[in-house]
């Protein structure tokens, strides 16, 4: 657990991590058996096939294993790991245990931006997570002429701290965040059971429609977007109480260019 590595074991007889308490530690996030044989150690999406095969390995001799992927750290940090090491097979050839050897290769330095909280404050509040200033500042006059508290940040990685401390009523996200920070934020609200029900709209270029859909975002918005579109779609996803819904449907039409 010093000098940014620590030592691990995953027992595949009994289904036991060994040294799961340095692991977390490392990664910045609670981290157990299954989230190593069955989550693949929250490798990016890019990852995952290579990882998979590491961490579930199939039959065969004895033999090392270096395996480097992105991931993301339950603060948010995104961060690059490499790990190293032996699994150790029984005659027949099953997998029995993993001695594994974990190091940070990449960790995160952006420092994010904060936006003051915005709007009606008893109103559903909307986290929007985009690092250009104007386009953040777009979408918060959008969205508090329609009803909404909003809250913008710059950072994917302390957007999604905040998502699962301040649970939003939606997020709006740029997926093309620096470094595909984006992608890896929404790939970790949807598997975290504290933020997968929060619909994400993402606002990015046509092409990534697809990606989006693909990862849980319940709607995607081509960007530059409209404000009449964004307020619209988040009144209907973010369900606004009758009351502030009929008055900020009004001010919606109102809104021009």
């Amino acid at each position: 657990g010093e000098n940014g590595a620590a030592a691990w074991e995953v027992d595949f007889t009994r289904a036991r991590l060994e040294g799961a308490d340095k692991l977390a530690a490392l990664l910045g996030r609670p981290i157990a058996y299954r989230d190593i044989v069955e989550g693949n150690c929250f490798a990016a999406p890019e990852d995952q096939a290579l990882a998979k095969a590491v961490f579930t390995p199939q039959p065969g001799p004895m033999r090392r294993i270096a395996l480097e992927h992105a991931m993301l750290g339950r603060d948010g940090a995104a961060l690059r790991v490499r790990h190293e090491g032996v699994i150790r097979t029984t005659p027949d050839g099953a997998p029995a245990r993993l001695s594994c050897v974990t190091r940070l290769v990449q960790p995160a330095q952006a420092v994010a931006e904060f936006d003051a909280l915005r709007g009606a404050q008893s109103g559903p509040l909307v986290l929007v997570i985009e690092d250009e200033p104007d386009a953040r500042e777009l979408a918060a006059k959008a969205l508090t002429r329609a009803g909404f508290a909003v809250q913008g940040v710059s950072g994917g990685e302390a957007g999604l701290k905040l998502a699962g401390e301040k649970q939003p009523a939606l997020v709006l996200l740029g997926a093309r965040l620096p470094d595909g920070a984006g992608w890896r934020v929404l790939q970790s609200l949807k598997q975290d059971s504290n933020t997968r029900d929060i619909p994400v709209i993402v606002v990015s270029l046509n092409e990534d429609r697809a990606r989006a859909l693909a990862l849980g975002a319940t709607e995607h918005i081509a960007k530059p977007a409209d404000r009449d579109v964004l307020a619209a779609a988040a009144m209907r996803l973010a369900r606004l109480a009758p009351a502030a819904r009929a008055q900020a449907a009004p001010q919606a039409h109102k809104q021009t260019g």
